[in-house]
């Protein structure tokens, strides 16, 4: 690798690409490929300059966003343009949300900073969130697309997601985003009614769907009662203030700790140090008091919001979302059969759609305190680890799954059932898909995430499970993600009549593994073959396309993420040391990751869920995203397209080395002949790719429908401080200097 091509693993450019031609670095770019594929990645925030989070500001200061994880950043979205001849064309894009705009009028560099009218108007990076107790949350659309063709667009266009934030429109020729989806008063709240933000936390789903025959757009909107990732964050706002009182008593806590090591009675500490400093701040916060008091579940740590009627208080709800045209918002409050509302513990990551049904499940994105700071004490590291370990929990090892039939669905009514099924689907399940055609049942294709939270990372305090040492500093941030388990897929077919599963077939594939006793001589190579280690994201062929249904999959592609052994921390061992699905031994199971395991992409038969062919990278060879790209005769039953992925190659058989971003792609049918191609360029560094589209053409959308970002925003501060003139001017003066400017 030329040296001017390479950087460091966890290195990561917000500097935008125009257009510009990819350098081909291996094999032949196919001539039969015609569109264009988008890929989102994190990378940073207004002050980072990308990625890594420098441990100091350039005065020498610490910087409070160090340790930040990597997937706390502004979403940056690259378009590949596949449209020429044997070229192929990069452009990269900001996600540039109103939110956006007021972070950096008020970061580091920023005009609003200077400005003493808008004191404390800044974000701060708080652990997995980034919030200002001015404005607000980020909505930084980093995490996944849906092509949509509404009836009043002249063309397809892209939605950009997130889970935490309406989605907004990006334009497929310019790669820059036009209209939100729904008003923001369309669109619940997750705070409580007493704190009030113009930028409010909108929980939602990254993955919403589009039926292309009858040209629906569906989301959900919820709200949880406990366990809220944003009252969490704001808690340990105030929790770790910069008040050395607080800093000083906790430091008893947890030298006590280290004699009694019991968590409850350290639990119990800490909760009667809070009361005291409530008593003892201004009064705007002392309702966090009543969150406290609470502090019996989940390692002490659900919130209690007290009396509603005071509006401190968020209540149980999931909402159906409904729209033909991307602006005009139905909604309907979701119950189960039973009449009660739906509970969503963890997160609506993903949804899907089928002909007759809408399924939902809570996700398995674990969400607790220990996610919601990064280094409080920068000077007293252990003390963040105590605030880690007696907070952190794991994530629940199976999934609940409902489904909402469409018949139901009621423009008269404003409620509608969600049947949850019978018993949960077995295993952790962030990502899933399904058959269009339900005619014999709702059949979903689920992935496993076993003992693997993408929520966790690696922080300056940890220590490294094989090593017993302090991690290194090239791992401070990334994904504490190395499985603890052997992941799987699933097909699952539910009966809608029975509300049971109809039928279930599980693929556990740990590879061809030599006997832990060889491992010295033999070790792990390519020859593991395809296995589901570390199971990521899965393609197939139309998988979101705007205008055609896939009515059944007949092949679904993986890539497995391997084991890569420095990312295995002694704190994540221990958290998931007695995990319940693990059919390994453990002691097997350490020495395996401990050779690091391959990672590979691979096809399944959909029908029989059982492995049609595979491809096994080199061990320096890293996959993050992955596609399914139609080529121009690809209209047939078979699969006669392409599979992209991007991948970090680097010269170091560990992370510590030099990597560059590659793009490789391998023909659909013939995944073990290798790529047809690699593609690279200068500019094209990231750190962590996640979900991806491809779309047949991109051109410029002219929308019958948007809505307007000043009269909205406007609209709903109006509506916000309604009783509170002096605010409402302040916020609306900050928004007419800094935001609105941006939408003339």
């Amino acid at each position: 690798m030329k040296s001017n091509d390479t950087h460091p693993y966890l290195k990561g450019s917000r500097k935008e690409i125009s257009n510009e031609k990819m350098n081909l670095i291996e094999g032949q770019i196919p001539k039969d490929i015609d569109g264009f594929a988008y890929v989102v990645c994190q990378m940073g925030n207004v002050n980072s300059e990308g990625l890594p989070f420098k441990k100091n500001n350039p005065d020498g200061t610490h910087n409070p966003d160090f340790q930040s994880p990597i997937m706390n950043g502004d979403g940056f979205v690259y378009k590949f343009d596949f449209s020429k001849s044997e070229q192929v064309k990069i452009t990269s894009r900001l996600m540039k949300t109103p939110c956006y705009f007021a972070d950096e009028a008020t970061g580091t560099l920023g005009e609003a900073a200077k400005d003493p009218n808008f004191k404390n108007f800044h974000f701060s990076n708080m652990g997995i969130s980034r919030l200002s107790m001015k404005l607000g949350a980020r909505n930084f659309l980093n995490t996944a697309f849906l092509p949509v063709y509404f009836e009043a667009d002249d063309n397809p266009s892209l939605l950009v997601t997130d889970d935490v934030a309406r989605p907004f429109k990006l334009d497929p020729k310019t790669v820059e985003l036009g209209t939100p989806i729904g008003k923001n008063s369309d669109w619940t709240s997750s705070m409580p009614p007493k704190l009030k933000f113009p930028f409010a936390l909108t929980e939602t789903t990254a993955h919403p769907c589009w039926d292309p025959l009858t040209k629906e757009f569906f989301s959900f909107n919820y709200s949880k009662s406990t366990n809220t990732e944003l009252h969490k964050s704001y808690i340990s706002k105030f929790l770790f203030s910069k008040n050395p009182e607080i800093a000083k008593e906790l430091k008893a806590i947890a030298e006590h700790y280290e004699d009694h090591q019991s968590e409850e009675k350290a639990i119990k500490a800490i909760h009667a140090l809070l009361n005291k400093q409530m008593h003892s701040v201004n009064p705007i916060l002392r309702f966090f008091q009543k969150i406290w008091s609470g502090l019996k579940k989940i390692i002490g740590w659900i919130m209690d919001f007290g009396s509603s009627i005071l509006g401190f208080s968020t209540p149980d709800r999931v909402y159906l979302m409904r729209s033909v045209d991307g602006v005009h918002m139905q909604k309907w409050r979701l119950k189960d059969q039973k009449g009660k509302d739906i509970v969503i513990n963890q997160c609506m990551h993903q949804t899907a759609l089928s002909q007759n049904h809408i399924i939902f499940v809570d996700a398995s994105f674990k969400f607790a305190l220990e996610l919601f700071f990064n280094n409080p004490f920068p000077k007293e590291p252990w003390l963040d680890e105590f605030i880690r370990k007696i907070s952190a929990k794991t994530m629940l090892p199976f999934t609940n799954l409902w489904y909402i039939k469409r018949s139901e669905i009621d423009n008269n009514k404003d409620t509608v059932t969600a049947y949850q099924l019978n018993e949960p689907l077995p295993y952790e399940c962030i990502h899933f898909t399904a058959d269009y055609n339900d005619s014999d049942g709702i059949k979903l294709y689920t992935i496993h995430n076993n003992s693997v939270c993408m929520a966790e990372w690696l922080r300056p305090y940890d220590i490294s499970y094989y090593s017993q040492k302090t991690i290194e500093d090239y791992l401070i941030s990334y994904f504490a993600i190395c499985p603890l388990s052997v992941g799987r897929t699933g097909q699952f077919v539910i009966d809608p009549n029975t509300n049971t599963f109809a039928s279930k077939i599980i693929l556990r594939e740990p590879g061809n593994l030599p006997g832990v006793k060889d491992l010295p001589s033999k070790g792990i190579d390519t020859s593991i073959g395809p296995n589901t280690w570390g199971l990521g994201l899965l393609a197939y062929k139309n998988h979101g396309s705007p205008t055609k249904v896939v009515g059944k999959i007949n092949t679904l592609y993986y890539i497995s993420l391997g084991a890569i052994p420095e990312t295995l921390s002694q704190f994540v061992f221990d958290l998931y040391e007695n995990y319940p699905w693990r059919e390994m031994p453990t002691e097997d199971m350490l020495a395996y990751i401990k050779e690091t395991i391959p990672q590979c992409l691979f096809s399944v038969s959909a029908e029989t869920m059982t492995i049609k062919d595979s491809f096994v990278f080199n061990k320096n060879e890293h996959l993050s995203s992955i596609q399914y790209i139609n080529s121009n005769d690809d209209e047939g039953e078979e699969d006669n397209g392409y599979v992209l992925v991007s991948v970090k190659t680097g010269d170091t058989l560990d992370l510590s080395g030099k990597f560059r971003s590659e793009i490789w792609l391998f023909k659909a049918n013939a995944l073990s002949d290798g790529p047809v191609c690699k593609l690279a360029h200068p500019k094209l560094i990231f750190v962590y790719t996640l979900h991806s589209c491809w779309l047949k053409h991109d051109s410029k959308v002219v929308s019958g429908h948007k809505i307007d970002i000043k009269e909205d925003y406007t609209s709903y501060i109006n509506e916000l401080f309604k009783e509170d003139t002096s605010k409402k001017e302040k916020m609306l003066s900050f928004f007419s200097t800094y935001v609105f400017p941006n939408y003339d």
